[in-house]
């Protein structure tokens, strides 16, 4: 088998694995920020749980305090 039809069965990571890494990195990153920032205004609302910006920052760090303990757990596997 030639390289060029071996390249044709792999896939884009293996091909490219750093940009596809960074670029999975980013879109995670992307996603955590914008749902933790997030969290004030969809605590806020009536129909959710009508909390004050005050009140739903703290859930906004119970958050943050998860994920970290997230990463820690799954850096211990």
């Amino acid at each position: 088998m030639s390289r060029g039809q071996n390249r044709a069965r792999c896939g884009c990571a293996e091909i490219y694995p750093r940009p596809v890494g960074v670029l999975a990195i980013f879109m995670y990153v992307g996603g955590e920020v914008s749902v933790g920032s997030t969290i004030i205004s969809f605590l806020g609302q009536p129909t959710v749980a009508g909390l004050a910006p005050v009140e739903a920052s703290k859930y906004v760090s119970l958050f943050w305090g998860g994920m970290l303990i997230g990463r820690f757990m799954a850096a211990l596997n």
